[in-house]
C-alpha cells in the first residue's frame, strides 16, 4: 500500500480514504514529525498535519498517533491540548509531565476541560498568578483544594479573598488550607479573623507573626511590636475585641502592648484591653472617659494589675487619655511626644532613644 501525502487543509481527501489508508497516512505523518529537525521549516507543517489523524473518526488511529508523538520534546502545547481534550491515551501523562504548555494552553484546558483535567492542571508546578486567580474565582472546590495544596502555585491576595468569599461560610476547612500556605499577605489576617473562630495565635503563626509556643509566657519586644502593628487602628471594633480577648486568654495582652497601642493613638484598643484586664465593662470605662473622671479611671488602671515597674507609666496615662479624647490630630501627636518624654524621665532614659529602644529597656525592668 502506498502512503499518501496529505495537505493539512485537505480534510475531505484524508477522510475519504479507507481506514487502512488513513492508518498508513497517520503513521507517515507521525514519523515525519518525529524525524524532522525542529529548526526545519517542514517541522511546523508536519505538526499541523498531525491534527488530521488526531481528529480521525477512528479512536484507534487517534490513540495510535497520540501515543507516538506525546513524549516528543518538540511537540507544541496546542497539539497536546487537542490530545487532552479528546481524552486520548496519553492524556494523563501530558497533564502531569508535558513541559511545553503556554499560559494560554493551560487556560484553554481549565476552561474547556473536564473536572479531572482542571484538577490535574491545579497540581502543575508551572501555574501563573493569573491562572491561579482564575481557579480561585471560578473553579470547583476540589480544584481549589488541589491548587491550595500545591505549594508551587502562586496565589495573590485577591485570589485568597475570592476563596474566602466563595467557600469560608460553607466550607470552613478552606481557611485551614489557606493557613497552611507559605508567605501569606498580612492583609488577609482581618478577613480570616472575621470568618472563623480559630485561635488567634494559630492564625498569626501562619503569617509568621507570632510563633506557636508555650502559652502564658512573656513575649519579646519583636513579637509585641509585630502584634501592635498587625492589630490595626482601623479594624472594626468587633474584630478588634475578638483579637484582644484572644490575646488576653493566651497571656499576650501585656501592659507594654497596651502602652504601644496608646502611643499609636488607638484609644479603642486601650478601652477594650483595660476591660479585659480589670473585669470592668467597656461601657463603664468609656463613660468615665467622656465624663473626665480621673480618679475612677486610675482605679481601673490599677485593677488591670500592671507590673510594679510599669505603675508609674500607667499613672501618667490617665490624664493623657482625658486630654487626648477631644484633641485634634496635631494635638494628639504633641501629647504622644510628651508622653514619650515622660517615659524617659520616669525610667531615666536620658540618651536619645527610639520607641523600640524604650520598650526594649522596659522589658528589662521585670518579667512582663
Amino acid at each position: 500500500m502506498q502512503t499518501i501525502a496529505i495537505d493539512v487543509t485537505d480534510v475531505d481527501l484524508y477522510m475519504s480514504q479507507t481506514e487502512r489508508e488513513r492508518h498508513f497516512a497517520a503513521q507517515s505523518v507521525a514519523d515525519k514529525f518525529l524525524n524532522t529537525p525542529v529548526d526545519s521549516p517542514n517541522h511546523a507543517t508536519y505538526e499541523k498535519l498531525l491534527k488530521l489523524p488526531l481528529g480521525d473518526k477512528d479512536e484507534q488511529i487517534q490513540n495510535h498517533v497520540a501515543s507516538l508523538v506525546a513524549k516528543s520534546p518538540t511537540l507544541s502545547g496546542g497539539i497536546a491540548v487537542q490530545i487532552i481534550l479528546s481524552n486520548l491515551n496519553p492524556t494523563n501523562w501530558l497533564l502531569h509531565h508535558f513541559e511545553n504548555f503556554t499560559e494560554s494552553d493551560l487556560y484553554t484546558l481549565v476552561l474547556a476541560g473536564s473536572q479531572s483535567v482542571r484538577d490535574a492542571i491545579a497540581e502543575r508546578p508551572d501555574l501563573t498568578h493569573q491562572l491561579t486567580d482564575y481557579i480561585c474565582k471560578y473553579c470547583e472546590l476540589s480544584t481549589v483544594e488541589i491548587c491550595l495544596k500545591n505549594m508551587s502555585s502562586p496565589i495573590t491576595g485577591g485570589g485568597y479573598r475570592n476563596l474566602l468569599d466563595r467557600f469560608a461560610s460553607k466550607y470552613p476547612g478552606i481557611i485551614k488550607l489557606i493557613l497552611s500556605r507559605k508567605s501569606l499577605p498580612e492583609s488577609l489576617i482581618k478577613p480570616i479573623l472575621s470568618q472563623t473562630d480559630m485561635d488567634l495565635q494559630e492564625i498569626l503563626a501562619a503569617f509568621k507573626t507570632v510563633p506557636i509556643e508555650i502559652e502564658n509566657r512573656a513575649i519579646d519586644t519583636k513579637e509585641e511590636q509585630k502584634l501592635a502593628s498587625v492589630i490595626d487602628i482601623n479594624w472594626p471594633v468587633k474584630l478588634k475585641r475578638k483579637a484582644i480577648h484572644q490575646l488576653y486568654e493566651d497571656g499576650r495582652l501585656t501592659h507594654t502592648l497596651m502602652l504601644r497601642k496608646y502611643l499609636a493613638l488607638d484609644g479603642e484598643f486601650l478601652v477594650i484591653a483595660l476591660s479585659s484586664k480589670s473585669g470592668r465593662s467597656e461601657q463603664e470605662i468609656t463613660d468615665l472617659l467622656h465624663e473626665g473622671k480621673e480618679k475612677p479611671l486610675s482605679k481601673i488602671l490599677k485593677q488591670s494589675s500592671p507590673p510594679e515597674h510599669l505603675i508609674p507609666a500607667f499613672k501618667k496615662i490617665t490624664p493623657q487619655i482625658l486630654r487626648m479624647k477631644d484633641a485634634s490630630i496635631e494635638e494628639k501627636e504633641i501629647l504622644r511626644a510628651n508622653f514619650l518624654h515622660q517615659l524617659k524621665n520616669i525610667y531615666n532614659f536620658h540618651a536619645p532613644m527610639t520607641i523600640e529602644e524604650i520598650f526594649e529597656k522596659l522589658h528589662h525592668f521585670g518579667d512582663i
